[in-house]
């Protein structure tokens, strides 16, 4: 696991930055929902912020690809003639990136839409 995500390269560490942020501000609304009743609209727009933090991460995860696949194209372009199995092990190498920060978006959309199922099951208490 430690090999796949450090064969990422530098855009896993943004992916994973934005993961961690994404999912501390979903354990802080979550404690704000279920602790005393507070300001509404700071819970909302902190639950919101999950969901762009979530989002970001997927699109750092696409940039980190393309830049793979560019580094990969002048790797080719360099050595001249490659196999098929070595362009797309590059390529492989190259999706990681995409794959991580949809899994970081696909946890930040449930630990959005749980959030705001609670959101409006505790509006009305208080």
């Amino acid at each position: 696991m430690i090999d796949w995500f450090a064969s990422g390269g530098f855009f896993m560490w943004l992916v994973l930055g934005a993961g961690l942020v994404s999912l501390g501000l979903a354990a802080d609304a979550g404690r704000r929902l279920l602790g005393t009743p507070g300001d509404e609209a700071a819970v909302r727009s902190e639950i919101d912020a999950v969901l762009f933090w979530g989002g970001f991460a997927a699109l750092l995860g696409l940039i980190g690809t393309l830049g793979g696949v560019g580094v990969m194209a002048r790797s080719i372009e360099q050595a001249g003639s490659v196999s098929p199995a070595v362009a797309w092990s590059g390529i492989r190498v190259a999706l990681i990136t995409t794959v991580f920060g949809l899994m970081v978006l696909a946890v930040s959309l449930l630990a959005w839409f749980g959030l705001r199922t609670g959101l409006r099951r505790f509006a009305g208490r208080g």
